[in-house]
């Protein structure tokens, strides 16, 4: 399974272009911009190259994002003199760093599998089954490592379950799957919160999870009505803003702060909440402080997901 986010596609290539640049001038060149596709140059020549040398012309480098989230500079000189490597620098790229900036720390954390599709299978880690892996009478599969974290974060033994996996490896699906699960063992609405950041991905979990309402068509259909907030019988709410008519919802990022009864205060609180590809999100989203954003609105603290 490749890292989270590594695929490249038109969703997140703002937000890969925004990471090259700032990592070039962070690591290499302080005076770097770009040039064109992946193309990018620097302005003071006195910053020395990868390879320590100087280099007088306009010399150009190109940025490369490899399948494992890392970021590569390459410069085109061939200039073998000077320097602190007796080899030019269009011989060797160079590692700027990661995509995400958490990948060191996320994975000293993170519990790895290795499977096409994630799978919620609650009964693959029970009590039993985890002593005996305890007792080293077992080897727990990656079927069973997955499903001891969500058995985990279900009971409440940490507040978020970050998922990172490729495109089309099932986390929506999992995610779903552990939210009919709640909804199937409470004995009251379970309130829920997908949260997106395109209209086409809102609509497309509305149809993948029909128990939810989409944050679209509660205003369209509820535009002039009001509902009792049952906290408070002086307080009216929007169709979107009431979770006892509709405990599950979809909502597009920008229509985060409609949830605020008033435009004022916290939402009070969901059960589960799944922010969708957080970290594929439009750069001017991203870099405008999305995750204190949603924790501002929601009382939490929020990692990218």
């Amino acid at each position: 399974m490749s890292e989270r986010g590594t695929e490249r596609s038109s969703t997140n290539d703002q937000f890969v272009k925004a990471r090259m640049l700032a990592l070039l001038r962070e690591r290499l060149h302080p005076s770097a911009y770009e040039e064109g596709p992946d193309r990018y140059n620097y302005s003071d020549r006195t910053e020395p190259c990868y390879t320590g040398r100087i280099h007088e012309n306009r010399q150009r480098l190109i940025c490369h994002l490899n399948p494992n989230g890392k970021i590569y500079a390459l410069c085109f000189s061939r200039n073998t003199e000077g320097g602190d490597s007796d080899v030019p620098c269009v011989s060797r790229a160079y590692c700027l760093g990661d995509l995400f900036e958490d990948n060191i720390s996320y994975e000293t954390g993170a519990v790895k599998v290795d499977m096409e599709h994630l799978k919620r299978v609650p009964g693959a880690s029970t009590p039993e089954l985890v002593a005996e892996v305890a007792a080293g009478l077992r080897k727990p599969d990656d079927l069973m490592k997955l499903n001891t974290v969500a058995n985990e974060w279900i009971a409440g033994k940490f507040p978020l379950l970050g998922i990172r996996s490729g495109v089309n490896t099932g986390k929506t699906v999992f995610c779903g799957a552990v939210g009919d699960e709640l909804w199937q063992a409470s004995d009251r609405p379970i309130t829920t919160i997908m949260i997106t950041y395109r209209v086409a991905q809102a609509e497309d979990l509305k149809r993948r999870f029909p128990r939810t309402a989409n944050y679209l068509d509660l205003k369209a259909d509820y535009e002039n009505q009001w509902f009792q907030d049952p906290n408070d019988k002086h307080n009216l709410l929007t169709a979107l803003q009431s979770r006892k008519d509709f405990p599950e919802i979809v909502v597009q990022v920008d229509s985060l702060l409609n949830l605020r009864p008033g435009g004022i205060g916290e939402v009070a609180p969901f059960d589960p909440k799944t922010i969708q590809r957080l970290e594929l999100m439009d750069p001017s989203i991203y870099t405008d402080g999305m995750e204190p954003r949603v924790g501002r609105i929601f009382g939490v603290s929020v990692d990218a997901v």
